[in-house]
């Protein structure tokens, strides 16, 4: 005789948080950018991040906010789309510098590994693009069901 189940035949426990927003984890995080960047700068009120579109702190003249990407990627381990704010001078100037290599264009293009290493102050990121491939199908159709509006972030 079989043995019954409480739980559906297909269904398996989330891999990780399923948020809006993309962290990137210790180790690898495996991602393909959909979105252009949309370019602020980010202070902290408290716990609480305070985006705007130029260098001026909302929060105090003597701080200066850092300077931000935010896109929209495919998470590959979440299967899903989120939101990446990137502050990390590291990663930004990657992008930078594959955006205008004339082998690797436009990072929406291609995927990308980035690996996060080290603790606190000495947190180390490396970009790694992966071969030019066309959005598949699925990635398309969570990217059109999306309503994220990255302008909000400045609300």
């Amino acid at each position: 005789m079989p043995v019954m189940s409480f739980l559906p035949n297909n269904y398996e426990p989330p891999k990780a948080s399923t948020s809006d927003y993309c962290k990137l984890k210790d180790g690898v995080t495996k991602i393909r950018i959909l979105t252009s960047p949309v370019m602020g700068y980010q202070d902290w009120n408290d716990k609480t991040p305070v985006n705007t579109r130029d260098r001026q702190s909302p929060i105090s003249s003597d701080r200066s906010p850092k300077h931000f990407w935010a896109m929209m990627v495919w998470n590959y381990e979440l299967s899903m789309v989120q939101v990446l704010q990137l502050t990390q001078k590291s990663v930004i100037d990657a992008l930078y510098a594959l955006n205008n290599d004339e082998d690797w264009g436009n990072p929406t293009d291609y995927d990308l590994k980035i690996t996060r290493s080290g603790k606190d102050l000495d947190t180390k990121y490396v970009v790694t693009p992966s071969n030019k491939s066309p959005i598949s199908d699925e990635i398309k159709a969570s990217l059109d069901a999306t309503v994220y509006n990255l302008d909000n972030l400045f609300d």
